[in-house]
């Protein structure tokens, strides 16, 4: 149980270490060119993951009272299965997203339209 418990530790922290660069990539992508970039099913996996955890979080709330609560890893679990990502598939994503700019941007837009719809 302690292992499980300080795994899930692990991954709330290296998750909300990675969720401003995530931001930072956002902005970033605004400025570069959209190449003829084609997302495959885990980058909308992935959007509608991050839509729930901002959503979750009161990042996107209407009311400028909500207090912004990262999720627990518990619920970061729920999020990523739902979505059907690993921990290794979100790493990767990570990565890759810092690597393509333009594959990030277009990221961002199906998170703004997933969240205009929620």
């Amino acid at each position: 149980m302690d292992i499980q418990r300080r795994n899930r530790g692990i991954r709330f922290r290296l998750l909300h270490a990675f969720m401003p660069l995530l931001l930072s990539l956002a902005t970033l992508a605004g400025c570069s060119s959209a190449r003829d970039v084609r997302l495959d099913g885990v980058d909308r996996r992935f959007a509608a993951f991050y839509s729930d955890y901002l959503i979750a979080s009161g990042v996107i709330s209407r009311s400028e009272d909500v207090a912004l609560v990262p999720p627990s890893a518990p619920d970061l679990d729920l999020m990523l299965s739902r979505h059907s990502l690993t921990e290794r598939e979100f790493q990767r994503r990570m990565k890759l997203y810092r690597e393509q700019p333009e594959r990030w941007k277009k990221v961002v837009a199906l998170v703004r339209t997933d969240i205009r719809k929620k």
